[in-house]
């Protein structure tokens, strides 16, 4: 009888050192997954972040012209204000909607101007490597500002706004993009621009 309780001890206390090993090597396991889970999760990120659609401001582009109002005789000096992006990504952009605003400003547009718009005109779409044209938006050159004192640098004429849009890959944010930029006269016929803050992010 002692030697069956001495079996049976030992063979307590194998099955409690087998149950150990296992216990310890399901933990060696779990860290190992966890360890490979992580790992193709910053390759998966590395390659979204390479390959995913993404919007470069490329600037404006500004046109002076004549034109007749409708009802008037006369014809006035007006302007036409439209920008352009570039998907300089190897995927398309879907679903893009966007903002854009022309006006005369004391100063840079602060934050409130950029997220209170609502999106202008049906979403669409932008391949890889392709340009995307917001406009243009016609403003008479009376109402622009380019006649006030060059000494009163604080105000001007601005064009900001913003797009969003998605990528095509699964579980990933919208994505959002904010352009600014100030437009300087040189004479009535011709403007430079000048980007003002980070006129570019996503």
């Amino acid at each position: 009888e002692r030697d069956i309780k001495k079996g049976e001890f030992w063979l307590i206390g194998v099955n409690a050192l087998l149950l150990i090993a296992q216990i310890i090597i399901a933990c060696i396991y779990y860290h190992q997954l966890t360890a490979m889970r992580e790992s193709n999760k910053i390759s998966r990120d590395s390659l979204q972040s390479i390959q995913r659609a993404f919007f470069s401001f490329q600037g404006p582009t500004v046109n002076f012209f004549q034109a007749r109002q409708s009802g008037e005789s006369e014809t006035k000096l007006v302007g036409s204000f439209q920008v352009s992006f570039e998907n300089v990504g190897t995927t398309p952009a879907n679903n893009v909607v966007h903002e854009m605003n022309v006006q005369a400003l004391p100063g840079e547009p602060d934050a409130a101007p950029f997220i209170r718009g609502k999106s202008q005109g049906s979403p669409t779409y932008a391949g890889p490597k392709t340009s995307l044209a917001l406009g243009p938006a016609i403003w008479p050159y009376s109402d622009t500002g380019f006649d006030r004192d060059p000494t009163d640098t604080g105000s001007g004429f601005y064009i900001w706004g913003w797009l969003l849009y998605s990528d095509v890959f699964p579980r990933t944010e919208r994505h959002l993009t904010e352009f600014c930029v100030k437009i300087t006269p040189i004479d009535k016929m011709r403007s430079e621009e000048r980007r003002v803050g980070k006129e570019c992010r996503s």
